[in-house]
């Protein structure tokens, strides 16, 4: 379905610009930026959504929690662990 795909993010305690229970739209991209709101299906944890931090110059992405309380760095994630970006909130 032309890359998109909708997400319900259930954390209660995400910044203001993701808050917990919202529905979001995303869509797949080549390539992201810093400041993205991603999907990543991480072989550890799971489908997680997170900012990108950082691309590094081979280009991985460093990703930092939506949620201050959430400190654990996770590093530098491949590309194709990334699924998508979010275009939108839709509630």
């Amino acid at each position: 379905m032309f890359g998109l795909r909708l997400a319900w993010v259930p954390c209660k305690r995400m910044r203001r610009i993701l808050p917990g229970g919202t529905i979001a739209l995303f869509a797949r991209r080549r390539a992201y930026v810093r400041g993205d709101i991603v999907i990543v299906r991480h072989p550890e944890y799971g489908t997680i959504v997170r900012a990108i931090f950082a691309v590094s110059r081979d280009g991985r992405y460093s990703l930092e929690p939506l949620n201050r309380q959430q400190a654990r760095g996770l590093g530098f994630m491949e590309p194709e662990w990334v699924r998508a970006r979010m275009l939108f909130r839709l509630i």
